[in-house]
């Protein structure tokens, strides 16, 4: 194994690649992948490989299965999936743990294994423009079969499960692997939920504001998305309330990424989007404030989504009103500010209208903000598209739990 990756290392333009490929060393490699299954022990592909000779053979894999080489599809078929389902699974990940670092074991070759077996699993996924995914993310065009095998073999589960063993930039792909599913499928999300992947001490040691912004935003899209598809039959709300990361959301609503805080408010928005199920603990542990502050902050995206998250916390009942009450000003504010898009101004209108929705307790205070005049001015505007005014009118009379 050794010998073929150092063939294979070349690169593809060089002749011993080339030559490689060429006689067919990726489908042998998929074969040899097979052939240690012989052993009378199903399920268990890798009775006879050392840790050494697995990380050959990944590498050996990933090079034939380049685009220059014998491309993604190489990596689609049953017998492929199983072997790199084995090498992620808790049996071989346990052994790696026992293993001596020296000869390729321990938590540093965990880490040289599940990276490129990871790799290997996402290689046959691409994106497609166009949205179908959720919160904004993009759909996943994949060889026919190979998403639905991902499901049926259990590939979320392997990879929660792998996160436990897990440090540093080790976490980033197996967590961008499993944003990417739970986003296109419910099926992956409940798959995520039941392997434990909102584990209270899982969660919030991924969301730790010292973890790279990158994973920390992958992090933040799925529980999103998992708030997002809550619905009768599928609960995610008590799930994430279990997982009792508020601090962690807290703390990262101040994060030095834009990425990270616009994240965080889509959070918080979904987390109201379907009921008033989270409104006293946003107020209890102190996020409705932070949340309020991010109206102003010096990312637009960010400002959008503060807008969202605050309007579905005024949606359902009137609890939060005197916690949202310092919202009034800023929103009223997003409303006048010449560079703000019209979706942000849309959810800023959606907000206010929210906050009259269920009470005339904050009537008094949107008057003196001067809310109605913005309202108007807003739809009124002639540069304004038809949609939008229609939202900042029917913000008078109080507006929907809508998307971010």
């Amino acid at each position: 194994m050794a010998l073929v990756a150092a063939l294979l290392a070349y690169g593809p333009t060089a002749q011993p690649y080339l030559d490689a490929v060429q006689s067919g060393l990726g489908a042998a490699l998929v074969s040899l992948t097979a052939s240690s299954t012989r052993a009378g022990q199903p399920g268990w592909p890798l009775a006879e490989v050392s840790p050494r000779g697995c990380a050959c053979l990944l590498e050996g894999l990933r090079a034939a299965a380049a685009p220059e080489g014998e491309g993604p599809k190489l990596m689609a078929g049953d017998t492929a999936l199983t072997w790199l389902m084995a090498v992620l699974g808790e049996r071989h990940v346990g052994l790696l743990t026992h293993w001596p670092q020296v000869h390729g074991g321990g938590r540093p070759g965990i880490a040289a294994t599940v990276t490129p077996a990871v790799d290997l699993l996402q290689l046959p996924l691409s994106p497609v423009g166009g949205g179908g995914g959720g919160e904004g993310g993009e759909a996943l065009a994949a060889p026919p079969g190979y998403q639905e095998a991902l499901n049926r073999d259990g590939a979320v589960r392997a990879l929660v499960l792998v996160l436990e063993a897990l440090d540093g930039e080790a976490l980033a792909l197996p967590v961008n692997l499993l944003s990417r599913l739970v986003l296109v499928s419910t099926s992956f999300a409940s798959q995520f939920i039941a392997a434990g992947g909102l584990a209270p001490a899982l969660v919030q040691r991924l969301l730790r504001d010292s973890q790279p912004p990158a994973l920390l935003i992958d992090v933040l899209l799925v529980v999103s998305q998992l708030a997002r598809v809550s619905k009768e039959g599928f609960n995610t709300y008590e799930a994430i309330s279990r997982a009792n990361c508020y601090a962690q959301v807290k703390r990262l609503l101040s994060h030095t990424d834009p990425g990270v805080r616009a994240r965080v408010c889509n959070l918080l928005g979904n987390m109201c989007r379907h009921s008033a199920y989270f409104y006293t603990a946003l107020e209890r542990h102190g996020l409705v404030g932070p949340l309020i502050e991010r109206c102003a902050d010096t990312d637009r995206s960010t400002r959008k989504f503060a807008c969202f998250a605050i309007g579905n916390a005024g949606f359902h009942n009137h609890s939060l009103y005197e916690a949202l009450r310092p919202a009034i000003a800023p929103l009223v504010a997003l409303l006048r500010g010449p560079e703000e898009d019209d979706k942000t101004r849309a959810n800023a209108a959606g907000a206010l209208g929210n906050l009259v929705r269920n009470s005339g307790a904050l009537c008094g205070e949107l008057v003196r903000a001067g809310a109605l005049r913005a309202l108007l001015d807003t739809a009124l505007a002639p540069e304004r598209p038809a949609s939008a005014a229609r939202g900042s009118l029917a913000s008078t009379g109080g507006a929907g739990a809508g998307g971010g």
